[in-house]
């Protein structure tokens, strides 16, 4: 009987999600809900304490990668500026292995550019790399996204 429920405890805790991958997919899933607020306030400095990591690594579409305090600030106020932005993520996964958790998922931006009537939209996806940090906080490491959209045809 005792070596029964040996097995089955071992089968079960074989299948069973970890604790830790939960609070990894909770907290990443907190973090994005953060993004937004702070996308949404306009004003993007807070992205480098409660988004990123110390030393992060961007790679947006269509520009150099970006990395430092200052640069990752310039960025996400650089879009900021354009008017009112509107971003949605969306986590399809998250798979973790120790300190580290890979999220993969899709994203949907609008902006409102004063004098247009018509917002400008674009949607694509990301892979985003997290480390739990110190402070017991998972913060972005590495985050790469593009456009699902054709790039734009130069003028004739």
């Amino acid at each position: 009987m005792m070596r029964r429920l040996s097995l089955l405890l071992l089968c079960a805790s074989l299948v069973a999600p970890s604790a830790s991958a939960a609070g990894a997919e909770d907290a990443i899933r907190a973090a994005n809900a953060r993004l937004k607020e702070i996308i949404l306030s306009g004003k993007a400095d807070a992205i480098t304490t409660d988004f990123y990591a110390p030393g992060a690594i961007l790679m947006p579409p269509d520009t150099p990668k970006v990395t430092g305090t200052e640069s990752i600030q310039k960025l996400w106020n650089g879009l900021a500026a354009l008017g009112k932005v509107t971003l949605d993520v969306s986590t399809d996964s998250v798979q973790e292995q120790g300190d580290t958790a890979i999220e993969v998922g899709v994203w949907t931006l609008a902006i409102e550019t004063p004098g247009s009537s018509i917002p400008m939209r674009d949607k694509g996806k990301y892979v985003v790399i997290w480390k739990l940090q110190k402070d017991g906080n998972w913060r972005a490491t590495h985050d790469i996204w593009n456009s699902d959209n054709p790039p734009p045809m130069p003028g004739k």
